[in-house]
């Protein structure tokens, strides 16, 4: 499991008008310094095996505690305004 809290902008799911081919995105909000490369390689086996059983596509984004709480722009603003703690 990846450390920190990660919330969801899964939009259209929050909605209710998903689709068999609707996405799921995750923001994974981590203490201290974020490297996006390693977390992907890091997590992406369970993110492919998550995708092939549930038979939808999983994507990640990973960002700092520190961004997060300080940060602004169209992306922050829409998962801060329709996503989902988790």
């Amino acid at each position: 499991m990846v450390p920190g809290s990660s919330r969801s902008s899964s939009t259209a799911r929050r909605r209710g008008d998903t689709e068999d081919s609707s996405d799921i995105d995750v923001l994974v909000v981590l203490e201290g310094v974020v490297q996006g490369g390693e977390e992907i390689e890091r997590t992406s086996d369970l993110v492919t095996d998550l995708s092939l059983h549930y038979t939808t596509v999983i994507s990640l984004i990973f960002m700092s505690d520190e961004h997060w709480a300080h940060r602004q722009g169209p992306l922050l603003r829409n998962i801060r305004r329709e996503g989902i703690a988790v």
